[in-house]
């Protein structure tokens, strides 16, 4: 719910801070058309959390879902085709991103004595979205939505001795999910466009086994939160 709440702010904010660009726009200023292809670069923060369940809980596991948030620095290349309705403010596009990012976080929690460790780390993420803006002369505010991959390690470790092979679990591997944000952009001229948005990363739940001896399995859920500017050239 926290980074829930900080994606309502950041977008908030970002529309206060295009509001203000635009009304310092002279009254003469010409309409800027946003049709058209474009590439670019993006640079951020994300922060990648990883809860944790352990089951069956017939075993006498521990109920509480400890959680670990990676945080780091995320960056890569995008692309995208913005369409402007003729003699609207209207504007519908499709993008593409993908990034490297880096960061990983241990934490200690659930499994057995509620003393488990746990790791996450995110190491790339790719996403494929939809837009939707409005344009107002060289601003453009905007949400999108789409479908979104990420390249993802999981550990837990059900007593907290992550050397363990009969007690740790591990899931690593390119999991697929959804992401929703939103933002503004500002074209400084004919051809560049810097921008700033977040994003909600939902990469779903993945599940592995510590151990057939053991036979108990950790539930992974991965989720992000995504905040980052980026500067494009519009062809």
């Amino acid at each position: 719910m926290r980074k829930k709440s900080l994606l309502v702010r950041h977008l908030l904010a970002t529309t206060a801070i295009a509001a203000v660009v635009y009304a310092s726009e002279p009254a003469n200023a010409q309409t800027f058309n946003w049709t058209g292809p474009y590439i670019g670069v993006n640079l951020g923060y994300i922060g990648a959390s990883q809860e944790t369940t352990w089951g069956p809980p017939s075993f006498g596991l521990s109920p509480v879902k400890p959680s670990a948030t990676s945080q780091g620095v995320v960056g890569g290349l995008t692309g995208g085709y913005n369409y402007q309705f003729p003699g609207s403010h209207f504007v519908l596009g499709a993008e593409a991103d993908i990034d490297l990012a880096s960061g990983a976080k241990s934490s200690f929690g659930g499994g057995g004595c509620n003393c488990g460790f746990n790791k996450t780390k995110i190491s790339s993420l790719a996403t494929l979205r939809a837009r939707f803006g409005y344009a107002v002369e060289k601003a453009l505010f905007f949400a999108t939505v789409g479908g979104a991959a990420g390249d993802v390690k999981n550990q837990s470790s059900y007593f907290g001795n992550s050397t363990d092979p009969l007690e740790t679990a591990k899931k690593s591997g390119w999991k697929f999910g959804w992401t929703a944000g939103g933002g503004a952009e500002y074209a400084v001229s004919e051809h560049c466009v810097l921008k700033i948005e977040a994003l909600w990363v939902d990469l779903g739940k993945s599940h592995a086994l510590n151990s057939p001896a053991c036979g108990c399995t950790a539930s992974f859920r991965n989720t992000a939160f995504i905040t980052r500017v980026g500067a494009a050239w519009k062809f």
